[in-house]
């Protein structure tokens, strides 16, 4: 080798470098550079070499050289810009990328490496182009097509991104990018059946692509499948520990699988990482607002806001746990409802457009359902009939569900509806156009502050009237016209607390009975030898006030038993508290019996237990005290006047003619419990009365309510300005 010239040296150090020999080529080209040392072809060399070597920093120093004595080398500088994106000097890489191109506007993998600079600083919209130039040189390269898609789903273009990704899987059927960026388009649609097919099959490719089993894991906790859901968020962990995101989420899981305790866990973790996310607060609020601690929950959710103060569903939860706050009456509950009006309504004002719905007041009218809750939930029970027991003649059901967990009850809605529309995960201003492209006459709110509502879509009125229906009622939404109430429910001298007119309806909410249900037994008394009282209320319902209330009314019966089932109640930490809180008042274990969450035709069943059910205070009952009076099982509760929540009560046993059942306070509540628990035989009669009292009320809900439809939509087709309705004067 001694005879050897340079330039055979050179050609040597290729040949070997080209034959995968590193180290040989390494000494072959340091031989070069003792004799040459500015030689632009060794130096480039070198620093190529230095780069598969794993030494950065070093092949940087040798293609600085290189480029130095050889400044119009598109290859040298397409080399520098690796070398550069791979230390994360991003706009250092996309200088010299721009140089090479423009040197070799002919170089497919220059323009490919180009954008794919730009995409690492987010600069999509320079990308695109980008990726395009690379295509039209060379279009047989699946990765081209591949990150050309993603680009486009970053820009939140998804029919853009399906055709380059499309033709990423055509070029390589097992594309892995492709099928995760597919099933990213086709979650983002609502398709979760197509999405997990395509995750499915990056994994199948890349069995620990984090980011496929990441994406895999948020469709199953969307959709329901909480067991999956678990076990791929916790391989995503065990991959990559730290993160943040994954920690959140699987808490979420683990919370609706009833494990708050091991939920808080992961969200502490997910704080941990970064304590500046307002979804984590957010979900320890959540946490802490189940628990009833309305203090902590309180606090989780102003941080929350205070990082992020554009999320109205952190101000609706505040809202929310406020039905629980003893210390906030109604008036002050309006007040957080003006505030998130004029944080998130107000601001819209200047995009409400006048509406060119047909003014014939006999027409038959579309109207569209709103709610996060068309599934088998409490909620949903309220307002069902609306949608099964709709006049067909007269009126169109459209259903705008922002919901991706479908159940047996979400089909039978479906097919019930004349239109269904999936709004879940579309921004606001989509929705209003697909819901003006309806030509909804009267759009209803189902759900007011509560979780999956849709509030701001509201703020643009997409509807020439606007209602709120059942649910987290009244939301103070300046832009909605009426709320469906009772007198029972708002008192006419506190009607100025609310922006939303009343429609006064003998009932405020539906009752679909679940089918099948159990039938109606006789009191268990009866049989048992002793009273047994029930509770089947959130815990967080439960205040540190009841406890002692009930207790004494155990006391006082002799024998006497209380059956409290609620969500959670199978965990032991929630059980043994429940226990302690009774023995701290002298009521024994064996006195008490303590059940969790079940299905629903188990839950009626353990319904079927109680002699007479006890109402928590203030907050009552809503569709849970429903659920016990269809099961025959009087419902004993107290009123507050202090707020709505305080009254539901009356507002659900009224109709039904059994105002007596709603005491004023707590001499009148524990004496009303001991009176019937020595009346055997009239609560015999008045469990067998119980469903045809339903007949004669709840069962009229959606006839009663589309009679109040027609009122105001003749009172808009006559251009009259909105104002308070009763259903008294057309009974009359």
């Amino acid at each position: 080798m001694r005879n050897v010239s340079l330039a055979q040296a050179l050609d040597i150090a290729i040949q070997l470098f080209q034959a995968g020999n590193l180290d040989g080529a390494e000494k072959m080209c340091t031989r070069v550079l003792s004799a040459m040392p500015q030689s632009a072809e060794a130096n480039h060399l070198r620093g190529v070499i230095a780069d598969q070597m794993g030494d950065v920093p070093k092949a940087i120093q040798f293609l600085l050289v290189a480029l130095k004595n050889d400044e119009a080398n598109s290859e040298i500088l397409f080399n520098l810009g690796v070398t550069f994106s791979k230390i994360d000097e991003t706009a250092e890489a996309i200088s010299y990328f721009q140089k090479a191109a423009a040197l070799n506007p002919g170089s497919a993998e220059i323009f490919f490496q180009y954008a794919n600079a730009c995409f690492a600083v987010k600069d999509y919209l320079s990308a695109v182009p980008l990726y395009e130039k690379a295509i039209k040189i060379d279009p047989g390269k699946a990765d081209y097509y591949g990150n050309l898609g993603a680009t486009h789903i970053n820009l939140g273009n998804d029919e853009d991104a399906k055709i380059p990704l499309d033709q990423a899987i055509l070029h390589d059927p097992n594309h892995t990018n492709g099928h995760f960026y597919l099933g990213k388009i086709y979650h983002r649609r609502g398709d979760m059946d197509a999405a997990i097919k395509c995750h499915l099959q990056a994994l199948k490719n890349a069995p620990e692509f984090v980011d496929a089993l990441f994406d895999l894991a948020n469709i199953y906790r969307k959709t329901g499948d909480l067991t999956e859901a678990a076990n791929l968020y916790g391989k995503v962990l065990e991959l990559r520990p730290d993160f943040m995101e994954a920690h959140s989420n699987f808490g979420v899981v683990l919370r609706n699988a009833g494990n708050p305790q091991a939920a808080l866990k992961c969200f502490e973790k997910a704080n941990e990482i970064d304590p500046n996310v307002a979804e984590v607060h957010t979900n320890m609020g959540a946490i802490y607002g189940d628990a009833g601690d309305l203090k902590k929950a309180k606090s989780c959710f102003e941080r929350a806001f205070e990082i992020d103060p554009s999320l109205s569903s952190v101000l609706s939860n505040l809202i929310f746990i406020e039905d629980l706050d003893l210390q906030i009456d109604q008036a002050g509950q309006q007040s957080s409802r003006q505030n998130w009006d004029k944080l998130f309504i107000a601001p819209l004002a200047d995009t409400i457009m006048p509406h060119d719905n047909d003014r014939t007041p006999d027409r038959k009218l579309r109207i569209g359902y709103v709610s996060g809750d068309f599934k088998n939930h409490s909620a949903c029970h309220g307002f069902a009939s609306l949608i099964f027991d709709h006049d067909r003649e007269n009126f169109e059901v459209y259903c705008y569900d922002n919901n991706f967990n479908h159940d047996e009850m979400t089909v039978k809605l479906r097919l019930a509806a004349d239109g269904w529309r999936s709004i879940s995960g579309k921004p606001d201003k989509t929705v209003v156009e697909i819901i003006k492209h309806d030509q909804i006459d009267i759009l209803v709110d189902l759900s007011g502050h509560s979780s999956g509502n849709r509030l701001p879509v509201f703020g643009y009125r997409p509807a020439p009237l606007q209602v709120n229906g059942i649910g987290h009622s009244p939301p103070g939404i300046s832009t909605i016209d009426y709320r469906l109430t009772s007198e029972f429910s708002t008192p006419k001298a506190e009607e100025f607390l609310y922006p939303e007119l009343p429609l006064y309806l003998n009932c405020p909410i539906g009752y679909k009975p679940p089918d099948p249900s159990p039938d109606v037994v006789p009191p268990p008394m009866l049989s048992n030898g002793y009273v047994t009282f029930g509770s089947f209320n959130r815990i967080n319902k439960i205040t540190q006030n009841v406890y002692p209330v009930w207790a004494e009314i155990l006391h006082a019966v002799p024998g006497s038993k209380l059956l409290f089932k609620c969500k959670n109640m199978e965990n032991e930490g929630l059980s043994e508290k429940i226990r302690e809180i009774f023995n701290n008042l002298g009521i024994s274990d064996d006195r008490l019996i303590l059940l969790g969450q079940t299905g629903q035709y188990k839950h009626l069943e353990a319904i079927n237990q109680v002699d007479i059910c006890l109402d928590p205070f203030p907050h009552g009952g809503g569709i849970t005290t429903l659920d016990c009076l269809w099961m025959g099982v009087p419902v004993l509760g107290q009123i507050s006047d202090t707020k709505m929540s305080g009254r539901s009560n009356l507002v659900i046993c009224g109709p039904l003619g059994m105002d007596e059942w709603a005491t004023r306070s707590n001499e009148t509540y524990v004496q009303a419990a001991l009176d019937w628990a020595f009346k055997p035989a009239e609560l015999a009669v008045l469990r067998n009365q119980m469903r045809v009292r339903f007949d004669k009320s709840y069962f009229n809900f959606a006839k009663d309510v589309e009679t109040a439809y027609r009122a105001i939509w003749e009172r808009w087709c006559k251009t009259e300005k909105p104002s308070p309705w009763d259903i008294k004067t057309v009974d009359s």
